[in-house]
């Protein structure tokens, strides 16, 4: 009984860490190819997120997603 557990434990786990990585790279991608006229509209650096978001990885994507990417949207559809 404590094996099924245990592994039950580890699959949750793995599909965490997936979906995290996931949406890591969807971050990493989408900051790449936002057009350079919605980074300027927002006053923000392309460059410094990409930066960000490879060396910080998961911790720069949330305020990236939550943050960063609707003004991104917002300035590209103006």
């Amino acid at each position: 009984m404590f094996a099924a557990s245990a592994s039950g434990g580890a699959a949750v786990f793995v599909l965490i860490l997936v979906v995290l990585v996931v949406m890591w790279w969807w971050s990493f991608i989408d900051a790449l190819v936002k057009p350079s006229s919605a980074w300027t509209k927002i006053d923000r650096s392309r460059g410094a997120w990409v930066v960000l978001l490879l060396v910080f990885g998961i911790l720069a994507s949330f305020p990236y997603l939550f943050s960063i990417r609707p003004k991104l949207n917002a300035a590209k559809k103006s």
